[in-house]
C-alpha cells in the first residue's frame, strides 16, 4: 500500500520519509477507529430508529441513514483492503456526509422549529433534511473529483506529489 501526500510543502517534505511513515500510519489508526466508530453509530442508528418519536415517517428516515452509514462506511473499508484508493476515497467521502447528518441535524432542528412554531412537524422533516442535503452533496463532491480525474488535470496535478512508501 502507498499514501500520497500532495500539499503546497509536499516537495520540501518529500525527504522525511519517517515523518511520511507517521502519516501513514496515523491515517490507518484514524481510518480504524472512524470505521468502527460508524459500526457502532450505524447500528445504534437503526436500534434506535424504530423507537424514535414521530412515527413511520421518523422511523425511515432515521433508519434509512443508518442502513446507508454502515453500507457506505463497509464499502469504503472494502475498497481501500483491495487497495482501490480512488474508490475508498468515495465511499469515505459519502460516510462522512451521512455521518454528518448529527451535525446536520442539530442546526436544523432549531430553526424548523421556529419555523412551524411545533416540534412534530419540523421533527418528521429533520428525520429526512438532516442527511438527504449531505449525501446530494457529497455525491456532487464525488462525482466533480471523478470529472477532474478523467480530465487530466487531476493527474497532471498530483503526479509531482511524492509517494510515500508504506512503513
Amino acid at each position: 500500500m502507498r499514501c500520497s501526500v500532495a500539499s503546497p510543502c509536499s516537495p520540501a517534505c518529500s525527504s522525511f520519509t519517517a515523518a511520511s511513515a507517521a502519516v501513514c500510519r496515523c491515517t490507518r489508526i484514524l481510518g480504524r477507529i472512524y470505521v468502527i466508530s460508524c459500526l457502532v453509530i450505524g447500528t445504534a442508528g437503526i436500534y434506535m430508529a424504530v423507537y424514535s418519536f414521530g412515527g413511520w415517517i421518523t422511523h425511515l428516515g432515521f433508519g434509512t441513514l443508518g442502513v446507508l452509514l454502515l453500507l457506505t462506511t463497509l464499502a469504503g473499508y472494502l475498497a481501500i483492503r483491495r487497495h482501490d484508493v480512488e474508490r475508498h476515497r468515495d465511499w469515505m467521502i459519502r460516510s462522512y456526509a451521512l455521518i454528518f447528518a448529527a451535525v446536520t441535524l442539530r442546526i436544523e432542528l432549531p430553526l424548523l422549529i421556529a419555523s412551524f412554531g411545533d416540534f412534530t412537524p419540523a421533527y418528521l422533516v429533520v428525520s429526512w433534511l438532516c442527511w438527504v442535503p449531505n449525501a446530494i452533496v457529497g455525491e456532487a463532491l464525488v462525482r466533480r473529483i471523478r470529472r477532474r480525474e478523467s480530465s487530466g488535470a487531476y493527474a497532471a496535478a498530483t503526479a509531482s506529489a511524492p509517494r510515500l512508501s508504506e512503513a
